[in-house]
């Protein structure tokens, strides 16, 4: 007895939708990676190979940087006082952050980039030195700064 039509069984259906599910999934995250600039990307790519962090096992630099385009886009769309149009986003809470943090630090972009980074190693291992996915982690990626800036 075929369920859905298309001549498919329940499990193959499942299956289908999953797949098509995964591919949707992974294109819009390819998306939201490509909104970080390229001299940014450039930048955080640096201060990570330079990073002396067991982390660097899970990750390689380019895929680090696109999960940080992807948890800054996911903490603004999940957040109803940010105003950013999910279907048209183009790196806009990605550039709010780096701007906020650069005005209230009184520190350059590059600077407040690389504590981004540091703050990234961080979030993923929590206060208790486990490693989270960013799945896992149910804080925002997206605090202040001044604890991963250099005096």
């Amino acid at each position: 007895m075929v369920l859905y039509g298309y001549g498919l069984d329940m499990n193959e259906q499942d299956e289908m939708e999953e797949k098509s599910f995964l591919s949707a999934w992974q294109g819009e995250k390819g998306r939201i990676a490509r909104t970080v600039k390229t001299n940014d990307r450039e930048k955080m790519i640096q201060y990570f190979e330079k990073a002396q962090d067991r982390l660097k096992v899970f990750y390689n630099p380019h895929n680090f940087i696109d999960e940080i385009a992807w948890r800054i886009y996911t903490e603004a769309c999940m957040n109803p006082e940010e105003k950013f149009n999910p279907d048209t986003y183009n790196g806009e809470a990605f550039e709010k952050y780096v701007q906020d943090e650069m005005y209230y630090n009184g520190r350059g972009r590059d600077e407040i980039l690389e504590a981004i980074v540091k703050r990234t190693f961080d979030f993923f291992i929590g206060n208790r030195g486990i490693f989270k996915s960013f799945a896992m982690n149910k804080d925002n990626l997206r605090t202040s700064l001044v604890l991963y800036l250099t005096s």
